[in-house]
């Protein structure tokens, strides 16, 4: 089960950096070892948005513009058939700039193809077994309450 997920999201890294966003984690390439893939190379970042929320900058980010670069980065995800499907405050990293990235694409596949998990608890409206923009669209207007208010 663990080398074919790794092998999705390797496909999917590597089909999003062929149209990169400025948001989109960056894929530097993968470990193959034995004719498997063994490790995914990302750019590295230090907190996430759920991490970033206790810390005393999170007062002084623009949650307006933060929002409006993580839905930028999800329309574009949409745009190329795929749907993040995982979108909660753990899967967004805050860069020293106090703009977002998008990580953990594991669950990221090509709008009606089945899933193998499910997202985040608490961050989808309902169970769900296929990739679907929904989800995303779900996900964003939870996270945009969220970040006005988090708890």
């Amino acid at each position: 089960m663990i080398p074919r997920s790794i092998l999705r999201e390797t496909l999917i890294m590597e089909q999003i950096s062929r149209s990169p966003h400025p948001v989109f984690i960056r894929y530097l390439g993968c470990r193959v070892r034995r004719d498997r893939i063994t490790a995914i190379w990302l750019e590295r970042h230090d907190i996430t948005l759920n991490d970033y929320v206790e810390t005393p900058a999170f007062k002084n980010l623009d949650k307006g513009k933060f929002m409006d670069s993580i839905d930028s980065a999800v329309y574009h995800l949409h745009s190329l058939g795929l749907a993040h499907n995982d979108i909660n405050p753990s899967n967004i990293m805050v860069k020293d700039d106090m703009l977002p990235v998008l990580i953990d694409f594991g669950s990221c596949q090509p709008f009606g193809y089945n899933l193998d998990s499910l997202g985040t608890v608490g961050w989808y409206e309902k169970p769900f077994f296929t990739s679907e923009k929904e989800h995303d669209t779900y996900g964003l207007k939870k996270l945009r309450e969220w970040i006005t208010n988090p708890e």
